[in-house]
This record gives structure tokens, sequence and C-alpha cells, in this order.
């Protein structure tokens, strides 16, 4: 299963480089210089790169197995089809830990302001597990109905969740009264250890519904 792990990280890797050595130094570079480098606007930017890194890994790794029949090349190995759902799964998993841990790291190194810090690590903890859930739903749906029936889809939430933090900011919160106070103190107060561990029983049941129910469609 290692192996499968090491196949499917190519395009976790490829984005990910993309958002280190591009995107993250050229959007956020004023921010960073700035005297408050850890506004709500950069917290909801890295919600933004999350998702596009790991459920744009996830999609873009389909594709690219469709195109090149990779998951067909798979199946005439001595693999067990149990063991490439869960190899999908496990790189998931593996994405979100090194993306949260790696700015969790940055945080307590870079900045100076226990207030911002304990938002923002809240924040990168409670969006790592949505995150985790959402992208198990899209390994479920690319293993129950393959590229060709489910990647329409999953681009489109893919895309949602790329774009939503900002116009929910922007929009939303004005209409139902809601301030960058209220948004602060409902992310820090809530649990991380149950929420991480709320959203890893569900991962792992996904995946077990995935392996049981599912495998076969491979």
């Amino acid at each position: 299963m290692f192996y499968l792990i090491r196949k499917f990280s190519f395009m976790f890797l490829l984005f990910m480089g993309m958002y280190l050595g591009l995107l993250f130094p050229m959007i956020n570079q004023d921010r960073l210089l700035g005297p408050d480098p850890l506004d709500l606007s950069f917290v909801l930017y890295l919600n933004s790169y999350m998702y596009w890194i790991i459920l744009g890994s996830i999609w873009a790794h389909e594709q690219l197995e469709n195109k090149y029949k990779g998951t067909a090349f798979l199946k005439t190995l001595p693999i067990k089809k149990s063991e490439i759902v869960m190899a999908k799964f496990s790189l998931a998993l593996l994405s979100v830990v090194v993306y949260v841990i790696a700015h969790l790291i940055w945080f307590s190194y870079n900045f100076n302001q226990p207030d911002y810090i304990g938002a923002a690590r809240s924040n990168l903890i409670f969006n790592g597990n949505l995150c985790l859930i959402i992208s198990a739903l899209l390994c479920l749906g690319f293993c129950r109905f393959g590229y060709q029936k489910f990647g329409k889809y999953a681009i489109i939430i893919w895309l949602i969740f790329i774009i939503s933090p900002l116009p929910v900011k922007i929009f939303l919160y004005p209409r139902l009264g809601i301030t960058t106070a209220d948004t602060v103190r409902f992310v820090t107060s809530m649990n991380p250890v149950l929420v991480t561990g709320i959203g890893l029983l569900l991962f792992f049941s996904l995946m077990r519904v995935s392996i049981r129910l599912y495998a076969y469609e491979l």
C-alpha cells in the first residue's frame, strides 16, 4: 500500500509545490510584511488554499488516472482492490495532516500575537477536519462511480469550497448580523480534540463504507 500512496501522491506534491513556491508568497507578500499579518482575510485565504490543494489534487489525480487508464492497470496487478481504496484515503489524510501541521508550526515560529494565533489555530483545525471529511466523500464518490460519472460533481464541490470563504464574509455575514469578533469567538470556543475526534470518526467510517461496498467498482 505504501507503493500506491507514493504513486498517488504526485498531484498533491505538485499542488503543494505551486502553493509554497508561487501562490503563497506572491499573494500574501504585503500582508506578511504588515503589522497584523493574521487578520481574518488572511486566515480565510489559508482555508481556500487548503481546499484548493487537498480537494484539487484528489480531483486532478483521478483525472490523470482516467486519462492514462491507471486504475485499469492496477487491476491487472496482484493488488487487493481494498488496498487501492485505502491508499487513496490514506493519502487524503496525510495531505491534510501535512498542511495543518506545517501551518501550525509556521504560526508558532513567526507570530507573537497569542489571540490571533489561537483563533488562526482553531480555524485551521476546524477546516482541516472539514476538508478531511469532504476529501473522504470525494474518494468514496470516485471509488463508487469513477471519474467519468463523478468528476463533474467533484470539480463543482472543489470550486465551491475555494471561492466560498470571502463571499460568505463579504455578503452573508452582514445580512445575518455576524461580525468578525463573533466568528473569532465561535471558532476559538470549539474543543480541538472533540472536533478532530469527530472528523476522524467520520473519515474512517466513510473509508470503511467505501472498502466494504464500493471497492469492487474500481
